[in-house]
């Protein structure tokens, strides 16, 4: 149902293999199995308490990076699977999801930011917007994912998904690569993971992040009012409205 890598002898995380990885059931069983096995390993061999309401909560997180990473190799997508992968998807149980996106103007490399954060019914609870000048588009999008930690780290919220539409920016985040003109900003977004109980970086296409991008963009053409977040636009309530309404009716 799943194979485990070997590294020098340390069993990492479950990767489902065959039907599990298109089986949103079995692939979640997976990583329940697996964290119940870690898990009960720290109680016997370390002497840790066990607690299963941490158990479930890494189980959805590790499910959540998972269908994140696997969606981006479905290719070609049909018009059912783009639709289910990559639509805005709401965070599990009781984690928020961020947003963050940028949008960048190569007149003066003048940038806007946008963070939107969401509950699992897809509720608009706060968010941020800015201009910025920025050397590079990349450079824009790591600021925003680094805007979108500082404002869940003020506000004390403890699990959050920090989720973005640019590839390389996730995979740098979770250590995977390395990229040189933001190796600064990582820096940062790594020391503020334990300000968090648990987080966790997602990719998703352009359609998962449009809410973010909304506001970026319109916030770099100044067409969005200070108070957006308690006063959205009609566009932007609307996207709201139309992703929180998709977001209860979308399969586990």
């Amino acid at each position: 149902m799943w194979g485990a890598n070997r590294v020098s002898g340390t069993c990492t995380a479950p990767v489902p293999l065959g039907k599990a990885s298109h089986n949103p059931h079995l692939t979640y069983l997976a990583f329940l199995l697996w964290n119940i096995w870690k898990h009960r390993n720290n109680a016997v061999f370390r002497e840790k308490s066990i607690q299963p309401l941490e158990v479930i909560y890494q189980t959805n997180l590790q499910v959540e990076e998972w269908s994140s990473s696997n969606s981006i190799q479905i290719n070609p997508p049909t018009q059912t699977t783009t639709c289910q992968i990559y639509q805005w998807r709401p965070p599990r149980g009781d984690a928020l999801k961020c947003n963050s996106n940028a949008s960048w103007s190569t007149h003066g490399n003048h940038a806007a930011l946008g963070v939107v954060v969401r509950d699992s019914n897809g509720y608009l609870l706060s968010g941020m917007s800015k201009r910025i000048l920025a050397p590079s588009p990349m450079v824009a999008e790591a600021l925003a994912l680094r805007e979108a930690m500082l404002l869940a780290s003020n506000l004390q919220w403890p699990k959050c998904l920090f989720e973005s539409d640019n590839l390389s920016l996730i995979k740098a985040c979770r250590q995977e690569i390395q990229i040189g003109e933001i190796k600064g900003i990582i820096r940062d977004i790594i020391a503020l993971k334990p300000n968090f109980q648990h987080c966790g970086f997602l990719w998703t296409n352009r359609k998962g992040n449009e809410v973010a991008h909304l506001v970026a963009t319109s916030t770099l053409h100044g067409s969005i009012p200070p108070n957006w977040v308690v006063n959205p636009h009609p566009a932007l309530r609307g996207l709201l409205q139309q992703e929180a309404l998709q977001a209860n009716y979308l399969p586990p």
